[in-house]
C-alpha cells in the first residue's frame, strides 16, 4: 500500500471507531449493558473455538509425529535387514571365492603369474641387496672433474 493509501485506510477506521464510540455512548444504558454482554459472550465464544482448534491441531501433530516415528522405525529395520542380507551374501560370495582360490584347478593365467612370482621373490639368496646405499666416500673416489653446465651453453 502506498502511503497516501494506508494514511487514508488509518484516518478511515480511525473515523468510524470514533462514530461507533459516539453512537454507543448515545443509547441508553440498558442497551449498552446488552450490547457490552453480546460481544463478552462473541469474544467467550471465540476463545473458546481458539482453544478447540488449537487442541485439535495439538492432536493431530501428536498422531502425525506418532506415525512418522513408527515409519522411521520400520524404514530402519528394514534398512537393517537389507543391510544384514547383503552383508551375508557378500561374505557368502566371498568366502566362495575364498574356497575356489584354495582350488589349484579353477586358477585363472593371473593367479597363476601371482603365484609364479610369489614363488620366484620367496627364492631370492639371503645376499641379495635390497636396499641402495650411497655415501660421501663411494661417490668422490673416483677423480673425476665435476663441470657444471649453465643454461647459455657455456661450462666452468
Amino acid at each position: 500500500m502506498s502511503k497516501k493509501a494506508g494514511f487514508g485506510f488509518g484516518l478511515f477506521v480511525g473515523l468510524a471507531g470514533a462514530a461507533a464510540y459516539v453512537a454507543f455512548k448515545r443509547l441508553d444504558p440498558s442497551k449498552q449493558k446488552e450490547i457490552v454482554n453480546k460481544v463478552n459472550d462473541t469474544a467467550h465464544d471465540l476463545k473458546d473455538r481458539a482453544v478447540d482448534y488449537a487442541f485439535y491441531a495439538s492432536d493431530a501433530l501428536s498422531d502425525t509425529k506418532d506415525a512418522l516415528s513408527q515409519k522411521t522405525n520400520e524404514v530402519s529395520e528394514n534398512a537393517k535387514q537389507a543391510f544384514n542380507s547383503a552383508s551375508d551374501k557378500i561374505n557368502d560370495h566371498f568366502q566362495e571365492a575364498s574356497d575356489d582360490d584354495n582350488d589349484k584347478s579353477h586358477s585363472t593365467q593371473f593367479h597363476t603369474a601371482a603365484d609364479r612370482l610369489r614363488d620366484e621373490l620367496g627364492n631370492t639368496s639371503e645376499d641379495a641387496q635390497d636396499d641402495i646405499v650411497v655415501n660421501a666416500d663411494d661417490v668422490f673416489k673416483n677423480d673425476k672433474k665435476v663441470e657444471t653446465f649453465y643454461p647459455n651453453g657455456t661450462s666452468k
